[in-house]
């Protein structure tokens, strides 16, 4: 210790600060490489999180995220890359929400009481008349126009003469057609029909035969479903001239309607006798399937069954089954005979359920069946004498749906006339008829098996539930006519 500083110890030098480094510069955004392309143009991704200062990278479906500083071959594989948002992610979300839209329309149209097709079990065929409208009201509807009438042309039927028998030349040939002759003998006689209801905005397209010519009209027959709804009808012919057309009458019950034409020289289709068809003989059916583009297709078959009894969204039809193939487009067109005599109407088809397929079980109305109401459309524009009650369209109540909802089995009203007796008294729609003048019902067939005991302007009395409640309603039956007027 120095003590010539006055007893006090030297301060030691202070050491040099050493020098800090630089601190690098960080690089760029733009110099961060890019991934490499993912082999196979996957274009399927999904978004990685975004890490501040970059942008954000999409990786490829079936690749995790890596963990932070992970290099891991398995997140960044050879020629892998930041794939394009591809277009097949989104169809594939686009048909996953068609197919839930679709699911709940079907199962919101059970609970409803939907009626497109007559039900007879969860997995049963559909026997469908193909309604063109998207929400079908059979019957007069506010859109079609009333019913002329005041005809005097008739439906005739001629009885084909054996080839061996004198005068057979003139009435079916001279005995059995090939296809060939069968086409080229009855084609000239079926045409187009074309409708559309500008009140809505859509349109559709049937078939039509040519039955005879009265005055400047030509009348054509079809079905009912063809031309109900719709407010302008037009016709195409064979030959391609279009004309409008006029609606003489149309019955739901027998699905059969009448319109005519202010035009002349057209051939009209020969009829002949359905009570002598049998099982197995030989039919060709000629019509409009699909479209336009179609026109005139014919298709060849036979008699399947005869007398065949269905149920068609709700009305209770004998029909001809035939194995030809029918499709959309053919309603109200013609079923030939081996003659080429028209001896059937094409009206409805079943169609398979979602779990199975079924075809060549086409529907046709009778010719000895469609010849009175034909006759009445024409000169009344309505079928006489026929005791309704009004409803216009209905639905069953099934044992399930009747366990589901805890309401009583029958028959639900979807539409009713607002001309008939049974509305004035107080029928509803949405009620329930489970009782008709005391009997249980259950289906359509039952209610009209009922009514048809009865005449125009006997009283019927109907139970129904609703809201909970039983009520018994009586009214008058009307004559159908007397709700188109």
């Amino acid at each position: 210790m120095d003590f010539n500083n006055g007893g006090k110890p030297e301060t030691p030098e202070t050491p040099e600060t050493p020098e800090i480094p630089e601190i690098p510069e960080m690089p760029e955004i733009s110099d961060i490489p890019e991934t490499p392309e993912m082999p196979g143009g996957v274009e399927d991704v999904t978004p990685r999180r975004e890490t501040p200062g970059q942008d954000t990278v999409f990786r490829p479906l079936g690749y995790a995220l890596p963990s932070e500083g992970d290099q891991s071959p398995k997140y960044n594989p050879p020629g892998a890359g930041t794939p394009k948002r591809s277009k097949s992610g989104l169809v594939f979300g686009v048909l996953i929400g068609m197919t839930l839209t679709l699911m709940g329309v079907l199962i919101a149209s059970f609970a409803m009481g939907g009626t497109l097709f007559a039900r007879s079990g969860p997995e049963a065929p559909r026997i469908w008349d193909w309604g063109d409208d998207p929400t079908p009201a059979p019957g007069q509807s506010a859109n079609t126009p009333k019913p002329s009438g005041g005809g005097e042309a008739t439906l005739d039927i001629v009885t084909p003469a054996p080839a061996n028998q004198a005068g057979a030349e003139q009435t079916a040939g001279g005995g059995p057609l090939t296809y060939r002759e069968i086409y080229e003998k009855g084609r000239p006689s079926v045409v187009c029909v074309l409708v559309e209801n500008t009140k809505m905005g859509y349109s559709g397209l049937g078939s039509g035969i040519i039955m005879a010519e009265e005055g400047q009209y030509t009348y054509i027959i079809t079905n009912c479903h063809v031309v109900r709804d719709y407010d302008v009808i037009n016709v195409l012919l064979d030959g391609g001239g279009e004309h409008s057309a006029i609606l003489v009458g149309m019955d739901q019950l027998s699905d059969l309607a009448v319109i005519k034409i202010k035009e002349t020289g057209l051939r009209a289709a020969e009829f002949g006798e359905s009570n002598a068809l049998q099982v197995g003989d030989p039919v060709m059916v000629i019509g409009n399937p699909v479209g336009i583009e179609f026109q005139g297709t014919a298709t060849s078959g036979m008699i399947s069954a005869i007398n065949r009894d269905i149920t068609v969204s709700g009305r209770a039809m004998t029909m001809i089954q035939t194995d030809a193939s029918v499709n959309q487009g053919n309603s109200g067109g013609p079923m030939f005979n081996e003659y080429g005599q028209v001896v059937g109407i094409i009206s409805s088809k079943i169609m398979g359920s979602f779990t199975s397929s079924v075809e060549g079980l086409g529907f046709a109305i009778p010719i000895a069946i469609a010849k009175p109401v034909i006759d009445d459309l024409v000169s009344l524009g309505y079928v006489s004498g026929r005791p309704t009650i009004g409803l216009s369209n209905v639905v069953p109540i099934t044992a399930s749906e009747s366990r589901f909802f805890n309401v009583p089995r029958g028959v639900r009203v979807l539409e009713i006339s607002e001309q008939s007796d049974a509305f004035k008294q107080g029928l509803m729609v949405d009620d329930i008829i489970f009782k008709v003048n005391g009997e249980t019902v259950n289906t359509v067939d039952d209610v009209n098996t009922i009514k048809n005991r009865y005449t125009v302007g006997d009283s019927m009395t109907v139970t129904v539930y609703r809201d909970r409640q039983e009520l018994e309603i009586t009214f008058k039956l009307m004559e159908e006519g007397q709700l188109l007027r």
